[in-house]
């Protein structure tokens, strides 16, 4: 947790403030695996700093599928009382690997101990199918996603905001990455 705050410390401290309101512009790409676990603890630090304004949350698949993670980030905003912040959905699945590649790699190297989103469904919270979203413990979120896809929204915001930084905290920072022209690029490694 140590290490978690630590980051996010840094992250909020580099970040450039805005001249009109002395707050620093922020986009989170977090897989916001929930509930209550580290990945929304990060998220509710950031939405309390005084000195960061949130745009918008990007909300991918990695240790879970990324509908039901946009339920639990939505569900988390309403009971934060933060439900103006936007949430846009990310990708689905990775850019370079897939279930059977893993499956492939394993039967070459060995089992890997840990795979996200495609692990076993050992436990109740886990299941296999990326587009369902279980009922979840902390209640159905009322609020919806935005409509606009969370990699428009990123090169959209970038563009508007030079200064702008976005804080990956997910397992790839998707095509947004990819498109944004050099003199926006800014990371912040987790």
């Amino acid at each position: 947790m140590l290490w978690l705050m630590a980051s996010l410390a840094m992250v909020i401290l580099a970040l450039p403030a805005n001249a009109d309101t002395g707050r620093r512009k922020l986009i989170i790409s977090q897989d916001a695996y929930g509930p209550g676990g580290t990945n929304m603890q990060s998220i509710l630090m950031l939405l309390q700093a005084p000195d960061v304004e949130v745009l918008g949350i990007v909300v991918g698949s990695g240790d879970g599928w990324r509908d039901e993670n946009i339920q639990h980030t939505l569900r988390l905003l309403e009971i934060a009382g933060r439900s103006e912040v936007p949430v846009y959905a990310g990708t689905v699945f990775p850019l370079l690997n897939s279930a059977e590649k893993t499956r492939r790699w394993e039967r070459m190297y060995g089992e890997l101990s840990y795979k996200g989103a495609w692990s076993e469904p050992t436990d109740k919270k886990r299941h296999a199918d990326p587009y369902v979203i279980p009922a979840l413990p902390e209640g159905m979120a009322t609020i919806k996603p935005a409509a606009e896809s969370g990699v428009a929204f990123m090169i959209r915001k970038v563009h508007e905001f030079p200064g702008l930084a976005i804080w990956f905290s997910d397992p790839v920072p998707g095509p947004a990455w990819v498109h944004t022209p050099p003199p926006f690029r800014r990371i912040y490694p987790t």
